[in-house]
């Protein structure tokens, strides 16, 4: 499953293997996901939601502990969920325009900034080992001489812009799901918030988040680097739900990062992803008396 996801995440830089790929899984999702009747577009949203849980288990599978995480009781509430779906309904229009930057970045030194940005677009444009200091220091408007003063790697630098990053971009997406959910409900905020991780137009954000979890396959620093956003989540996430034991706060965490990741991978693959009705598994897992 690794050397899948590796195959599936170098295809977004390689045209021939990207085309190998689109032919075969991707005409595949094309029959999975494709709506037609009410009850088939229930159904296409099921294969999705499922496409996407598989996805992110295989995106995710570096965290440290997750092979001794008890995942059996929330994979039965999904499943719960997934047997009995709920009517579509048309969600609202609530954008989440925060995707819309590749990166969220503020350091309070525009230079700074500018050059942080500009690793994450040259990994984002041309991947990890292609991107160059050259052709970073030239994204960011500087000389190589200015980088190398910050950092004295390129691997340091794309280190920091990830841990930056990821601990803003958390942060708005918490803060963007829990204020829909005030005003719908958590189902709804959920199925909005995976249909903006789907949209179009934000492949450049999906493609460094690939690349940064591929990455984090091999690296451990880069897997730092990534935990970095988990510890004010966790937190925040216990304090919101004191009925949960220990090791429930563990799985529904893990699972909300699945979520994080499994639409990013699928967006590349099947685009018109964004248009599933996924309320209808979303609403039975998170609002059971609607």
């Amino acid at each position: 499953m690794l050397a899948a996801m590796e195959l599936l995440v170098a295809s977004t830089y390689e045209p021939a293997l990207h085309a190998a790929i689109h032919s075969t899984l991707g005409d595949d999702l094309d029959r999975w996901l494709t709506s037609g009747t009410a009850e088939r577009r229930s159904i296409a949203a099921t294969h999705g939601y499922v496409t996407m849980l598989a996805f992110g288990l295989v995106l995710e599978s570096w965290r440290p502990g997750v092979r001794q995480l008890a995942l059996q009781a929330e994979m039965q509430r999904v499943a719960t969920a997934l047997a009995s779906p709920s009517r579509a309904r048309r969600l609202p229009t609530d954008g989440a325009r925060h995707l819309d930057e590749s990166a969220v970045i503020d350091t309070g030194d525009v230079l700074w900034d500018s050059m942080l940005r500009a690793v994450l677009t040259q990994v984002g444009t041309r991947g990890f080992e292609a991107a160059t200091v050259q052709s970073i220091a030239a994204e960011a408007g500087c000389s190589e001489t200015v980088l190398f003063r910050r950092y004295a790697t390129k691997r340091e630098a794309f280190l920091d812009a990830t841990r930056r990053m990821f601990g803003a971009a958390t942060a708005l997406n918490v803060t963007y799901q829990r204020n829909v959910a005030a005003r719908h409900s958590p189902g709804v905020a959920e199925a909005i918030m995976l249909r903006e991780f789907l949209r179009p137009g934000r492949d450049l954000a999906r493609i460094i988040g690939l690349e940064q979890h591929r990455l984090a396959q091999h690296d451990p620093l880069m897997r730092e680097a990534l935990e970095y956003e988990q510890r004010g989540f966790r937190k925040s996430f216990t304090a919101e739900h004191p009925q949960l034991t220990t090791a429930q706060v563990s799985a529904r965490i893990h699972l909300e990062f699945v979520l994080g990741m499994g639409p990013v991978l699928l967006a590349q693959l099947h685009p018109p992803a964004w248009e599933l009705a996924l309320d209808t598994v979303t609403v039975p897992l998170l609002d059971p008396a609607l």
